[in-house]
């Protein structure tokens, strides 16, 4: 993402290798975007998309600072990094209904495996909640469904 160029995108279609894995990616620009960056780009005339201060290409390094400060500027949690982006749109995808090799090929993982990772945490904790939720409600409950006390 952080040496995207305007090649890397075209007619609403980002197109990007993924860093991590090497695996390319086609991603449908999502409408606001398209919105954003469709009128930005008729007047940016530099190649880099996210250019650096030089007007070139930005670094890894470069970017990761980038987004700390947009991060920061945003009012987000100290904790959010970009890494922990990709696990955010990963888990936001399943929690829309997307399945597996889906979330895969937004997120660029090679595995459905690495995509139950990215997910996993969230999904365990919102089973556990959900459990605990249940026990209470079942425990609270007499014979007829009514709480105990309920007259």
């Amino acid at each position: 993402m952080a040496a995207m160029m305007r090649q890397h995108y075209r007619s609403g279609t980002i197109s990007v290798t993924q860093q991590k894995t090497n695996e390319r990616l086609w991603i449908p620009a999502a409408q606001e975007l398209v919105a954003v960056l469709d009128p930005w780009l008729e007047t940016h005339k530099l190649m880099a998309i996210l250019p650096s201060r030089f007007h070139k290409p930005m670094t890894s390094n470069g970017f990761v600072h980038f987004m700390s400060d947009a991060i920061r500027e945003a009012g987000l949690p100290e904790d959010v990094t970009t890494h922990g982006l990709r696990y955010t749109a990963a888990t936001m995808l399943h929690e829309v209904g997307m399945e597996w090799e889906v979330i895969a090929s937004v997120t660029g993982h090679q595995t459905v495996a690495m995509v139950r990772k990215y997910t996993a945490k969230k999904r365990n904790a919102q089973l556990a909640i959900a459990s605990l939720d249940a026990a209470r409600t079942a425990k609270g409950k007499g014979r007829k469904g009514r709480p105990k006390n309920a007259k």
